[in-house]
């Protein structure tokens, strides 16, 4: 996944099994996100995956105090996969659509003005030639990407993550009901089984992005009580239960589990206090940072201000320990 400072930029999805299954595996993907800043590239849980090739894009003088570097800029791109868009290409007409889109300035040579196309006589395609364009064109044009191409394995996930949640649920259990509770046919298992992968990605995107931490912290603190109240036992004091959820959030990811990785099974014990004070730091501010902490890396903020920013990325770091711990244990359970 690709961040900028300390929020998530995107996300993108391997499944080794189906990659293999779709005979792709050991072939070199397109990963490039979005045309989103990035200043950070994290790979979690993706042991074997090989880089072999990057492109840099940066950024020339910083602008004004508070300008972000992005514009809006109306696109005509083509269209993803839709009601109507199938018959359209079938039939041999690309299907383009005009939207407004965020760009950064260091993406401009990857977009062409209409004066251009037009003195240039450019042809528009709605799938370019992947072997001619650079990652970055690539994203910028349409071609297959991560996120604008179907390959087997490979997936990136929509930004509505909550409604995009609930369609797919809906339709892994429609799916998985099919006709009198019989397999409906190998189409509509087949649809199952992408929906499914599809939930498992959400789950592992809401650990990259922390999100998850709230909801499994709290479910710990509920159960840890309920446990207290069960046996008796005096009320918990406020540091002590914040422990027992702790440990309690740490053996639902499956933190002891025997098949982690040598390096995860060494790093978790030795970790284990600082990867506490980053949780309950994180769930402690609400599903956040302090309020006072930079975002991004203030290159002209005070002291204070980097001294948050750097103590942040530090504990982000203990946090993305547990993201693979979870990543890992999904993988195992399929």
């Amino acid at each position: 996944g690709g961040r900028l400072g300390l929020e998530p930029s995107w996300t993108a999805h391997l499944d080794p099994a189906r990659l293999r299954e779709g005979g792709v595996a050991g072939a070199w993907l397109n990963l490039a996100g979005p045309l989103h800043p990035v200043d950070e590239l994290a790979f979690i849980g993706a042991l074997g995956v090989e880089v072999g090739a990057m492109e840099v894009l940066t950024s020339g003088p910083e602008g004004e105090e508070g300008d972000d570097g992005l514009r809006s800029v109306l696109v005509l791109a083509p269209t993803e996969k839709g009601v109507g868009v199938e018959a359209s290409v079938e039939a041999g007409t690309p299907a383009f659509s005009l939207r407004v889109q965020q760009v950064p300035l260091t993406a401009a040579p990857f977009f062409a003005s209409l004066e251009e196309v037009v003195q240039r006589n450019l042809r528009m395609r709605a799938t370019p030639h992947k072997a001619r364009l650079s990652p970055a064109a690539a994203a910028a044009a349409g071609a297959p990407t991560a996120s604008t191409s179907h390959v087997p394995g490979l997936l990136a996930l929509p930004e509505e993550l909550p409604e995009a949640a609930k369609a797919l649920a809906l339709a892994a259990g429609a799916a998985s009901e099919g006709d009198g509770g019989e397999p409906a046919g190998e189409e509509v298992d087949e649809e199952h089984g992408n929906a499914m992968w599809t939930l498992q990605a959400l789950g592992n995107e809401g650990m990259f992005k922390h999100a998850s931490l709230v909801p499994l912290m709290h479910s710990a603190i509920a159960a840890a009580l309920s446990q207290t109240l069960a046996s008796s036992s005096p009320l918990l004091a406020a540091d002590k239960l914040a422990a027992a959820a702790f440990d309690g959030l740490t053996k639902q990811l499956g933190v002891g589990a025997a098949d982690l990785p040598e390096d995860l099974r060494r790093a978790m014990p030795r970790e284990r206090e600082d990867i506490a004070e980053a949780v309950l730091e994180w769930v402690g501010a609400g599903g956040g940072w302090h309020r006072r902490t930079p975002s991004t890396l203030p290159r002209k903020g005070s002291e204070e201000a980097f001294g948050r920013y750097m103590r942040a990325k530090w504990l982000q770091t203990k946090l993305d320990l547990l993201t693979a711990v979870s990543l890992h244990n999904r993988q195992s359970r399929q």
